[in-house]
């Protein structure tokens, strides 16, 4: 598959760029507005000298959006320009979906009647400025094809940008056509000679069904898997939050694109009293969300300086058009910006905690690579396998960026070994010989600290990766071939740190116990810090195949069910496992209206949590540990927005909560389990984090509360929310971050 890039674009101030960019632009021009700004964009850096339009073309038929680019294209001066539309079956009328034809004839309402599908705005146009339209109606205009054919066929090679803010119809198509009389050259050959990239406004990351895609995913799934230049990818996020046409529809007068703006943007006043509500359906201050806008300033200014880049694949993966992002693991920029974020975390490990003397570094036990450069996408497909030299540079990047901090790699890379047997077969296999040579490095890899420890997994239970019998080889250091069982049994287990997910780790131990049976002894007595949680539960039950989605039901991966008591041994295993998210600042407080429990929660991640299983409770109990109330708080985590610099806890960025309870409550906690009632570790901070997985925020006595310091001494913070002088003891006001682990 061709190797994609996606750009997270945003608007920005226009400057002159030093040679103009040549521009077919794609456009739907169906019930959205925004590709009115998108062309009025277009048309503006045209003025500007920073490109040049070869042709404006339509991804729907049966409706006025030709039409309509024709009155946008006449009012810039440009009603030269060529215009077509697809002939046959594709996306008809004016709504997505729609099998008839908009009735020219119709009563040209102000607001959309049914079947209309708001594409009146668009006739409006037509009606409104009759002398620059050819093809009122979009079946009239010539074919789409026979336009781009003509535009490519007379371009210099390499040299046209195709932006495309509609559906693919269009381009698919023109991959398939045929040599004629316009050029020698199939479509596919065509598009490879004279197009340098593709911006396309559509798909949604990492994965999810987005508007343009959907709308013909055959022809997406197609024109992804087969367009012969790189794609840049504004996907509907970036769009989303970038809003475009309000100081256009301000404009006194009359002109069409400000006509279309000032007759569909909800009033200034309207959208100030519930913004939040017009947020929802993609209006703000600025006006309407500007997908469209975004991925014409990244055809024309390209990636740099106003765009930010990530390379991979977009596949279409189900009948709707549902898309995923694979990145590309074999990217060195994608390593540049990995080694800069390790290179930023371990700067920020020198810093102390907050409120304390203590340093970060000084907390944290170790490091999980967990896999050198992987970015906890999932299980990474042989087909995506990096090529061995960027790995073993992914795990020097944390070599040289925590070299006094222990690291824990390996796990995921061994399941590319191949058996003993299939490298008899085929000892020239490369891929097979880039697993070999880079696990092996792993383990002989080591830091000031000492050799790295070692992460193990498991897809089945119990696995040929780590018996005692494995049939599985790697590189030795001479370039021998060796045993995987002997590698890790001789120079791994029982000798370096070792972790662990799926409680595998019990299969290492005594074979008669029972899963997770004694997996607290078992970690205490081999030095393992923490097992990892995901995967674990049926949070990511919908992918194993044959699992029932059973309230209160807990998987291995294969759909091996967990009985209570075996959930309930692993669950006090994990505890102490935590990541995202910082709790800062708990208070408990009686005051006259009962008791007040408050605290913060911050996001010190680099992105926002993309799924929205879990749910924030305060659990209060009284004096004699009975559960007063259970109290759900309506709040989603995943708008908790993501830190400025990775890592860094800014507690006033954070969300703030304060709940008042009955006068009996003594203790309030709070726990973030998902819609199983499963506790996900999504906290940084483990300060106060007991065996069920909650957080104490304290207990509530006569003017305050009461929390343990650092060095787990009882200190009263007053109902002003203020600490005692430090007695030597360390006593401290908030919970700082503590037992961070970076996946």
């Amino acid at each position: 598959m061709k190797r994609l890039m996606f750009a997270a674009a945003a608007l920005v101030a226009l400057g002159a760029a030093a040679e103009p960019v040549r521009i077919i632009f794609d456009t739907d021009m169906i019930c959205d507005f925004d590709d009115v700004g998108a062309l009025a964009c277009l048309h503006a850096l045209a003025d500007a000298g920073e490109c040049e339009i070869l042709a404006t073309v339509s991804s729907t038929r049966g409706n006025a959006s030709v039409g309509a680019i024709q009155v946008i294209n006449a009012y810039y001066g440009r009603a030269h320009l060529p215009v077509g539309a697809p002939k046959g079956k594709c996306v008809l009328g004016a709504w997505p979906g729609a099998k008839e034809k908009v009735d020219p004839a119709a009563p040209l309402g102000e607001r959309p009647a049914e079947g209309d599908g708001g594409h009146y705005k668009y006739r409006k146009l037509i009606r409104d400025w009759p002398e620059a339209v050819t093809y009122p109606d979009a079946d009239d205009a010539p074919d789409a094809t026979s336009v781009y054919r003509r535009a490519l066929a007379s371009a210099p090679d390499r040299s046209v940008v195709v932006c495309s803010v509609g559906f693919t119809t269009n381009l698919r198509r023109l991959l398939e056509t045929p040599p004629d009389d316009l050029s020698p050259l199939d479509g596919k050959a065509l598009v490879a000679r004279k197009v340098v990239r593709w911006v396309a406004m559509a798909c949604s990351y990492p994965d999810g069904l987005e508007y343009n895609a959907e709308q013909d995913a055959e022809s997406t799934r197609i024109a992804l898997a087969e367009w012969p230049t790189p794609i840049v990818f504004s996907d509907f996020q970036y769009g989303y939050d970038v809003y475009a046409g309000r100081a256009v529809a301000d404009l006194p007068g009359h002109n069409p694109v400000r006509d279309v703006f000032e007759g569909q943007l909800p009033s200034r006043a309207e959208v100030a009293a519930d913004p939040a509500k017009w947020r929802r359906v993609c209006y703000g201050a600025g006006g309407r969300s500007a997908w469209d806008e975004t991925a014409v300033l990244a055809a024309v200014r390209g990636i740099e300086p106003y765009f930010n880049v990530r390379r991979g694949t977009y596949r279409i993966v189900g009948p709707k058009g549902e898309d995923e992002w694979v990145p590309d693991y074999d990217s060195p920029y994608l390593l540049e910006r990995h080694r800069a974020l390790l290179n930023a975390f371990a700067a920020w490990l020198e810093g102390t905690v907050t409120g304390t003397d203590i340093q970060r570094k000084d907390v944290i036990y170790g490091i999980e690579a967990r896999y050198a450069g992987y970015w906890g996408e999932g299980a990474m497909r042989p087909e995506h396998y990096p090529k061995t030299d960027l790995l073993d540079a992914y795990a020097e990047a944390y070599v040289q960026a925590f070299p006094d901090t222990l690291i824990c790699m390996g796990g995921h890379e061994t399941l590319h070994l191949p058996t003993r047997d299939a490298y008899v077969r085929n000892p020239a296999d490369a891929a097979a010989r880039r697993a070999m040579t880079h696990v092996g490095k792993v383990f002989r890899l080591r830091n000031r600290h000492g050799p790295v420890g070692f992460f193990i997994d498991s897809w089945q239970s119990p696995s040929d990766q780590y018996d005692a019998d494995s049939p599985r080889v790697l590189f030795g250091a001479q370039g021998e071939v060796q045993s995987l069982a002997e590698a890790f049994f001789g120079t791994v287990y029982r000798q370096r740190y070792v972790t662990g997910e799926f409680g595998y780790l019990t299969f290492l131990g005594d074979p008669k116990l029972e899963p997770y049976e004694k997996l607290p002894e078992q970690v205490a007595a081999r030095g393992v810090s923490g097992l990892t949680l995901h995967n674990f539960t049926a949070k990511d039950r919908a992918s194993l195949v044959g699992v029932q989605r059973v309230r209160g039901a807990h998987y291995l991966p294969g759909g091996i069910p967990l009985s209570d008591a075996t959930y309930a041994r692993v669950r006090h295993a994990i505890a102490a496992v935590g990541y995202r998210l910082v709790l800062g600042s708990p208070k408990v407080v009686r005051e006259a209206a009962g008791v007040r429990a408050s605290f913060t929660l911050t996001n010190v991640g680099v992105s926002r949590l993309f799924h929205d299983y879990n749910r924030i409770h305060l659990v209060a109990t009284d004096a004699d540990g009975r559960l007063v109330e259970d109290r759900p708080l309506d709040f989603r985590l995943g708008s908790l927005a993501p830190a400025a610099r990775p890592l860094v806890w800014d507690e006033a960025k954070g969300a703030r909560f304060s709940e008042t309870f009955p006068p009996s409550v003594v203790e309030v906690r709070v726990r973030i389990p998902d819609e199983q009632g499963i506790e996900h570790p999504l906290c940084l901070s483990n300060r106060g984090r007991d065996a069920t997985g909650a957080y104490s925020l304290g207990r509530a006595k006569e003017g305050g509360a009461r929390l343990r310091n650092r060095n787990n001494v009882t200190v009263t913070i007053d109902s002003s929310g203020s600490a005692p002088a430090d007695d030597g003891t360390g006593g401290v006001k908030e919970a700082p971050p503590l037992g961070i682990i970076v996946e």
